[in-house]
């Protein structure tokens, strides 16, 4: 992440306000909303050198975004929703349990929308038919969970 400046990334700006409401009162938050842009997003502990094809994103002023939470980088545009929740969650601990909790929480939310069949596959990845349909991040601060969604367009 040292390198983000020489490499132009910035923060993944489309949460904050959301996160800042939160955390002044807080209660949980819920932000559902089409990706208005083509970016790509690293993971929090991404390094952009191995994961993307740096020269050409860069050549391609393709914007990096580096998000709070962790996993890989992924290509977001605007055909991509993206769901985001926040839950005032005491202390920073139990974060398997909590991420499952939400990962349970969406598979759910899938299915009462018809889109049956989903499970979880690894840490984060929601899958169909051994088909990813969506990736997942969790952040903690203290008091805060912070869960993020970004299922594919096409899948």
């Amino acid at each position: 992440m040292n390198d983000d400046n020489k490499f132009g990334i910035l923060p993944y700006p489309y949460d904050e306000k959301l996160l800042a409401s939160a955390l002044k009162d807080s209660s949980p938050r819920l932000q559902v909303y089409l990706f208005p842009e083509t970016a790509i997003v690293l993971g929090r502990g991404s390094n952009p050198e191995v994961e993307l094809k740096l020269e050409e994103s860069l050549k391609d002023q393709i914007t990096l975004y580096r998000r709070r939470g962790g996993g890989c980088s992924v290509v977001l545009d605007p055909g991509n929703v993206v769901v985001s929740v926040i839950l005032p969650i005491p202390g920073i601990s139990e974060n398997k349990k909590w991420f499952q909790r939400c990962t349970d929480w969406m598979i759910d939310g899938l299915e009462k929308v018809g889109i049956a069949g989903a499970y979880q596959d690894g840490v984060s990845d929601l899958v169909i038919s051994n088909r990813k349909i969506a990736g997942s991040a969790l952040y903690r601060m203290k008091g805060i969970l912070y869960y993020s969604v970004s299922p594919a367009r096409n899948a």
